[in-house]
């Protein structure tokens, strides 16, 4: 019954995300020579009452950057300074402010999709294969798992949380018996991926998603208050508001930019936000879904790249918006009131 649910639900997502890859032609592309193009709210069918009220809350959240496109323009754009006490974790996440006021942030757990890209990049080249092991990719003892549990995790696994390892890569149960959102499992995909591929995860990044959408903002950084030396996850994507709504209007588009199929064969990013598995139908490849409406302020075909300190890259293919946020901590229940107040600003 789980699996007869599960297909009706990436049937449901397959027809929305195809309707959207039809009309990817009339999506505007920002270039590196122009000014990016705006567009004002009563085009984009925004309330600009309602969506002030938006901006608002966001800025009393802490936020230090907001965007918001609609068909490839920008809506809106803020950048704000945000005061950095001392005692914080935002300062471990902080990087700089560029000279035109836009804060560069490790994003966190936004770089699970990032990665989720790159992955899809490299089997639409026909060059990693998630059903292979990750055993295959990195040699084995990579967790502390025994060898015969270890052998049984895939790359698809590790995509989809169902490694059954425990926080500290010990065996918990059988790989896809179990969901559990694992920071040190998923990280073992940047090696799996420079493996692969035989080029570093920033060269990767650079040739397969910086360079061609022009996010000139964005690179990967050490995070020096890593102290544990078993913890892979010892990288951050360091990128701007600016640079992330590039990477939602990507997958707005499919996968191209511009007319360049960067992901050629878009079967690969349409699985990779999907439901991934029957454990939790709300996470697909990295991504976080809506497919059971469990946000009941977004529609079902919304797609999410989620990091601490409710940094935020709200892709939603039917109404053609991608919405940005990234900043310090926001009060609790952000991520539904930010939710509440933008299809506020949505509605008729």
């Amino acid at each position: 019954m789980k699996s007869v649910s599960l297909l009706l639900l990436n049937i449901a997502l397959f027809v929305s995300l195809s309707h959207a890859i039809a009309d990817s032609a009339e999506l505007y592309f920002p270039t590196v020579t122009s000014k990016w193009e705006t567009i004002s709210p009563e085009r984009a069918g925004i309330k600009p009452q309602k969506l002030q009220k938006f901006i608002e809350y966001a800025k009393k959240q802490n936020s230090t950057g907001l965007i918001i496109l609609y068909e490839g323009r920008i809506l809106t754009e803020q950048n704000w300074k945000i005061k950095l006490q001392k005692r914080e974790s935002y300062r471990g996440f902080f990087i700089e402010i560029t000279s035109d006021g836009r804060t560069i942030e490790d994003v966190a757990s936004i770089q699970k999709s990032i990665i989720s890209f790159i992955a899809c990049v490299a089997r639409d080249q026909g060059k990693l294969d998630i059903n292979q092991t990750v055993s295959n990719y990195i040699g084995t003892g990579w967790s502390r798992a025994s060898l015969s549990q270890e052998n049984e995790i895939t790359v698809r696994h590790l995509l989809t949380m169902s490694s059954g390892l425990t926080k500290t890569l010990g065996f918990q149960a059988p790989a896809g018996s179990i969901w559990k959102y694992n920071n040190r499992a998923y990280s073992k995909m940047v090696p799996i991926l420079e493996a692969a591929i035989g080029m570093s995860i920033s060269r990767l990044t650079t040739d397969w998603l910086t360079r061609p959408t022009g996010m000139h903002e964005s690179r990967w950084v050490s995070r020096k208050w890593i102290k544990d030396s078993h913890d892979a996850n010892k990288i951050g994507f360091a990128t701007s508001a600016r640079d992330l709504a590039k990477f939602g209007l990507l997958i707005l588009a499919n996968g191209t930019w511009d007319g360049h199929a960067i992901i050629k064969n878009p079967k690969f990013l349409f699985e990779a936000l999907e439901p991934s598995q029957d454990l939790n139908p709300n996470y697909g490849f990295l991504w976080w879904l809506n497919a059971k409406n469990k946000n009941p302020y977004v529609p079902s075909d919304a797609v999410w790249a989620l990091g601490y300190l409710e940094r935020i890259v709200l892709v939603i293919p039917s109404k053609r918006f991608v919405c940005v946020r990234i900043g310090n901590k926001a009060e609790k229940n952000f991520r539904r009131k930010f939710s509440k107040l933008f299809n506020a600003a949505l509605s008729k």
